[in-house]
């Protein structure tokens, strides 16, 4: 019965060894390429977002992870009115949490699970490279409030405050 059953494993292993690689080698040389972009479509980027000039910072820990903040503003109306707002986040290393969000609101959550009703998707944020997020038009009356969520795990890892706008203040590099 042992024996039989041997045969009959190493007749199955031994076709599989040579069947696999040929079929492996056959779905490599058929796979279509993926398409290339050659440029992102200028819809989504602002170039002029990369120009804008930081007005205030601070720093705030988000898990134990240092984050700088900076308000940025465009170039054009530092001495102005402002009529548009930037904040710029900076961490020191990844926060170690999968699908990390930023939302601004204009109010404080009442809990570390939900997500405020008036809150905005700025974008997301991983590792330690520095993000641009343009505020919404709101932030304009509110100084308001950035929230770090984790969408994988449907919670707030924290709250940070936006810097406060000091209008005709010389702009920090």
């Amino acid at each position: 019965m042992i024996r039989a059953h041997r045969r009959r494993h190493l007749r199955a292993f031994t076709i599989l060894a040579v069947v696999l690689p040929v079929i492996f080698f056959a779905a490599l040389t058929t796979r279509r390429t993926p398409p290339v972009v050659a440029s992102v479509p200028t819809a989504l980027t602002d170039p002029t977002l990369a120009t804008w000039v930081a007005h205030d910072s601070a720093e705030a820990q988000v898990l134990e992870v240092p984050i700088r903040i900076r308000l940025l503003a465009p170039s054009a109306t530092t001495r102005g009115p402002l009529t548009r707002l930037g904040v710029e986040l900076e961490p020191v290393r990844a926060m170690g949490r999968p699908d990390v969000l930023v939302y601004w609101t204009a109010s404080m959550p009442p809990s570390n699970e939900a997500l405020p009703s008036d809150a905005f998707l700025l974008g997301s944020i991983g590792g330690a490279k520095p993000r641009r997020f343009e505020l919404p038009q709101p932030a304009l009356q509110a100084r308001g409030s950035l929230i770090i969520y984790s969408a994988a795990h449907r919670e707030i890892l924290g709250t940070l405050p936006v810097p406060q706008a000091r209008v005709g203040a010389t702009p920090s590099p």
